[in-house]
């Protein structure tokens, strides 16, 4: 907000001056330092120019009645003089008349000319969406039988088709959720969520359920026929009720969402990593990704750093990748076919690739093909399987 209670301020750097939409009622002239003006449009930052020492930002604030058009950040430290209403026209009471009269208009045309800066019609993007969800839902629906996967039932992957989307059109993950929002609170859409249970032994030597793995979400549309009119009508209510598409963001950081449910940035980390919390979620902010980009350049975002775990903390099937090979042909020797099965089925990629891997070719091609065949396995079954290979392991590294 803005303070006119001193005629001088102190901004650190990447601190705000103001807030677009904030009441204004002072202007400021820049003494000391760079502040950078600058809108979010479609959740994307527009800079619209730089103060440099001695200029004047913030006019809007010296007309009655006007809010902030936009925001204004400190680039490095800066010092500002704050100019109240009655500061400028006592600046103004000094200049010739037609000094005064062509500064009150320039301020006015600067008003202006941050008004015509708006965001992209709420209806073009909106149907332009509708419509490639349409297309995509009816060669979804129309693939031959060949080509139909395992969870054609449930609709198309929606992780699939939002990247269609923004391959087409130039768009967020947030903005392609906020339609499907829309269309889903309406049920002009369905949209459902694969989870695969995680099931652990508790003290008790009980299995129980720990966590819900989300393997990915699909869409469905119940009316297709009617899919694109029951769109326009909704694009028309919103155009008429002056509703946004996006409403205005407050980001927080990792850490702080960490603390906000009462855990530590590693949980999240762990849970981002298994899949558990929509990536949708998390968004970086593009001048700092493109610095770090450059800064460790391409080949360090092509490989993923081997972390080490300690024998004693494995868990699952998933951290055979952290076992040497050896270890590993012992332990196989002990489960059998059957449970290795198990095992390539529910592993992840680079788990199921190492015990593959860890097999002779014959054994390889006989677990592959068993898991392959495999349907609906008992979770119990898979834990106790976890659980043997885990303790074989560990028992073959001298562990108890």
């Amino acid at each position: 907000m803005d303070d006119a209670s001193s005629k001088y301020k102190t901004i650190h750097k990447g601190q705000n001056v103001f807030r677009e939409g904030q009441p204004a009622t002072v202007a400021y002239m820049l003494k000391k330092g760079t502040v950078t003006l600058y809108r979010v449009l479609r959740n994307k930052r527009v800079v619209l120019s730089t103060v440099l020492p001695g200029q004047i930002f913030g006019e809007e604030g010296l007309l009655k009645g006007q809010s902030r058009p936009a925001s204004a950040e400190a680039e490095e430290p800066c010092e500002l003089i704050v100019v109240d209403n009655q500061t400028f026209s006592t600046m103004l009471l000094k200049c010739p008349a037609p000094l005064q009269r062509l500064t009150r208009y320039l301020i006015e045309q600067v008003r202006s000319l941050h008004g015509t800066i708006c965001e992209r019609p709420t209806g073009s993007m909106f149907m332009s969406i509708c419509g490639i969800i349409d297309m995509a839902y009816r060669t979804h629906v129309n693939l031959p039988q060949s080509a139909r996967g395992a969870n054609w039932g449930m609709g198309m992957s929606y992780a699939e088709l939002s990247r269609a989307i923004k391959e087409i059109l130039l768009v967020t993950q947030l903005e392609i959720d906020d339609v499907v929002g829309k269309l889903a609170k309406l049920k002009f859409v369905e949209v459902s969520e694969d989870t695969k249970a995680v099931m652990k032994k508790d003290a008790l030597g009980k299995m129980v359920k720990t966590a819900d793995f989300l393997q990915d979400r699909y869409l469905k549309i119940p009316e297709l026929d009617k899919f694109l009119g029951v769109a326009r009508s909704l694009q028309k209510e919103m155009q008429a009720e002056h509703t946004p598409l996006t409403e205005s963001l407050e980001f927080i950081d990792l850490f702080d969402f960490a603390e906000m449910v009462k855990t530590t940035p590693e949980m999240i980390y762990k849970k981002i990593s298994y899949k558990e919390i929509p990536e949708n979620l998390f968004f970086l902010h593009k001048k700092s990704a493109e610095a770090y980009a450059r800064q460790m350049g391409e080949e360090f975002f092509q490989r993923v750093k081997r972390r080490r775990v300690a024998v004693e903390d494995l868990e699952g099937v998933n951290d055979v990748v952290f076992v040497d090979n050896a270890t590993l042909e012992q332990a196989f020797e002990r489960l059998g076919f059957h449970k290795l099965a198990m095992l390539v089925k529910v592993a992840g990629d680079e788990a199921r690739d190492k015990i593959l891997q860890s097999l002779s070719k014959k054994m390889s091609k006989v677990v592959t093909e068993e898991a392959r065949d495999m349907e609906n396995l008992d979770d119990m079954e898979v834990a106790d399987a976890e659980d043997e290979l885990i303790a074989a392991i560990k028992d073959i590294k001298g562990l108890k």
